[in-house]
């Protein structure tokens, strides 16, 4: 429940980013986007494929279990938001 109302929280300030440029004559182009991130996981998949960990059985047995193996990075979420 935590996470929801952390991710509930970070979409909100995403609209409230939004609004505020556009309340303040910063024009929203189709180069602007939101995007939730997540860092340790991408680090972590980097590090996993550099070591080999997933010696060849990529698809099944790794993805499969994607959200088991890697839950904890999944908990770490970025917002990011560019309105260039």
């Amino acid at each position: 429940m935590g996470y929801l109302k952390q991710f509930e929280l970070a979409i909100h300030h995403a609209q409230k980013a939004v609004e505020n440029a556009e309340n303040t004559g910063i024009k929203i182009t189709e180069e602007s986007f939101v995007v939730f991130i997540h860092p340790a996981l991408q680090r972590n998949i980097s590090i996993d494929l550099e070591n080999q960990e997933f010696d060849g059985k990529l698809g099944k047995d790794v993805l499969g279990s994607f959200e088991e193996n890697y839950y904890d990075e999944l908990q770490n979420v970025e917002l990011h938001i560019n309105l260039n």
